[in-house]
């Protein structure tokens, strides 16, 4: 019974454990999908805004043409206009992945192909910029490290161009850089890209928020488990020190015990003590080869018989005879 109670508590202990560390890693994975989903929701957002927020260039530019003439830079515009446009509508269906490559790759497409056209009267560094930010922000530093060094040498390799002459604007920069609708321009992409960058950030400040709390939480549960797990510890090493005492205790009178002591299972004699061995004068392993109703008096055997028989199938008979 003490050994069953001792497998009881030690089961106890591990079940606690496990309870407490499985509460921990739901607690990590529900941070994680909190991550997933803020990121998730940004990004749909950003994409949105985007696809809206590129309309009116995109018209000035088909605008501009129609003044001008038929530029080839306007293909790449509308193609990615198309893609824009295309990946917003079915921005659900496509994977957080695809779907963050593809902003993150048009906002430097966009940005490059400003800083090539305009230099820096146009937008195109800060699309760059963001571009760093978002290839940071969705798939990590690595990304944004990568965009960064792309950044660099698309801007350096058009200020070599410009200063060697490879690269001519069609314009006057000095007049052009006081017309108001560069101002505007600017004004416009800086409004945009502040809002966004303040609702995403503001939107991973409550996440961090939200995960701190969680992770508070979980960490006072594992505590507490751990606290309740010691001292289970301490009460088993308790219980296991009372178990080996009782049996050294009983060990000790068996052994030394004046009558002969014996357990009667499976129809034969198991466990004889040596005083028992003896009395009969048989050895332990002849003892335990016959069948314990040899040492009871023919006369006796069918009564001891019978109550051991309903002991065994839990049974209270009278214990004399």
């Amino acid at each position: 019974m003490n050994q069953d109670r001792t497998k009881r508590k030690l089961t106890s202990i591990l079940s606690a454990d496990v309870v407490g560390y499985r509460r921990l890693a739901e607690g990590a994975e529900a941070s994680q999908n909190m991550l997933d989903t803020v990121r998730e929701d940004i990004l749909d957002i950003l994409l949105i805004a985007i696809t809206f927020v590129a309309i009116p260039p995109l018209a000035t530019s088909l605008y501009r043409s129609v003044n001008i003439g038929w530029q080839d830079v306007m293909y790449l515009q509308i193609v990615v206009y198309l893609l824009l446009f295309i990946t917003t509508l079915l921005h659900r269906k496509i994977p957080f992945l695809y779907k963050a490559l593809i902003v993150i790759s048009l906002c430097f497409l966009i940005g490059s192909t400003g800083i090539i056209e305009v230099g820096l009267l146009s937008s195109g560094a800060i699309f760059m910029l963001f571009s760093v930010i978002l290839a940071t922000m969705f798939l990590g530093v690595r990304y944004g490290g990568v965009f960064i060094f792309a950044s660099l040498v698309l801007l350096i390799t058009v200020t070599l161009g410009v200063n060697q002459g490879w690269i001519k604007f069609d314009f006057d920069i000095g007049a052009a850089a006081l017309t108001p609708s560069l101002w505007i321009m600017q004004i416009s992409a800086f409004a945009f890209f502040t809002v966004i960058l303040i609702f995403s950030l503001g939107r991973l400040i409550n996440y961090l928020l939200d995960s701190s709390n969680i992770l508070r939480e979980r960490t006072l549960e594992l505590k507490r488990t751990n606290e309740r797990v010691l001292e289970e510890i301490e009460e088993k090493k308790r219980t296991e020190d009372e178990l080996r005492k009782s049996e050294e205790k009983y060990r000790i009178l068996y052994e030394s015990a004046t009558d002969g002591i014996c357990v009667a299972q499976d129809g034969v004699i198991k466990f004889p003590n040596p005083m028992l061995e003896k009395i009969t004068g048989y050895s332990k392993e002849e003892l335990t080869q016959k069948p314990f109703t040899d040492f009871i008096h023919h006369e006796d055997r069918a009564i001891v018989l019978d109550r051991h028989m309903k002991r065994l199938s839990g049974e209270e008979p009278p214990s004399t005879y």
